[in-house]
Formats: C-alpha cells, sequence, structure tokens
C-alpha cells in the first residue's frame, strides 16, 4: 500500500507537468478578456484561482517572465491602471 503522502506528491508533479492554458503560457490578452465577461465576483475567484495557477507555471517554466500576468491577476494594481474591467 502507498502511503497517501506519496501519492499526494506524484499527483502534485503530476499536475505541474500538465498545466496548460492562457495563464501557464503568459498570454495575457486572453486572461483579460476572461475578465472582462465575468461579474465582479467570479473576476475576483478566477484572479485568485489564477494566482494559483501561475505559481504551478513559475514551476513549470522557471525561465518564463510572468510580470504581465501576476499585474493582470492583481486586480487592485491592473483596475487602478486600467479604469476597471468594463
Amino acid at each position: 500500500e502507498i502511503p497517501l503522502r506519496l501519492v499526494g506528491s506524484e499527483m502534485c508533479i503530476e499536475t505541474v507537468h500538465a498545466l496548460t492554458g492562457p495563464i501557464e503560457r503568459g498570454d495575457v490578452s486572453t486572461v483579460e478578456k476572461h475578465l472582462q465577461v465575468l461579474n465582479p465576483e467570479d473576476a475576483a475567484l478566477y484572479r485568485m484561482l489564477g494566482t494559483r495557477l501561475l505559481a504551478i507555471a513559475k514551476e513549470k517554466n522557471p525561465a518564463q517572465n510572468y510580470e504581465n500576468m501576476e499585474h493582470v491577476l492583481n486586480a487592485v494594481a491592473y483596475e487602478k491602471e486600467n479604469g476597471g474591467f468594463q
């Protein structure tokens, strides 16, 4: 029987390698479009989950610069500079 801790670790490693999508690619334009069509509550949830995905993406692609994505997912700074999401 495999200890649960080991299974959890293996799942985490698989998660890092399996991650795909606009956040992992650094596709800021797509993430901005997603946020524009969401209501404020859903946008806040998207940003929270996106921030978690970004941490996984950084682990998967340590050489990639995710600074712009971090900025978009940081709602307060982004909305202040861009007048909010329409």
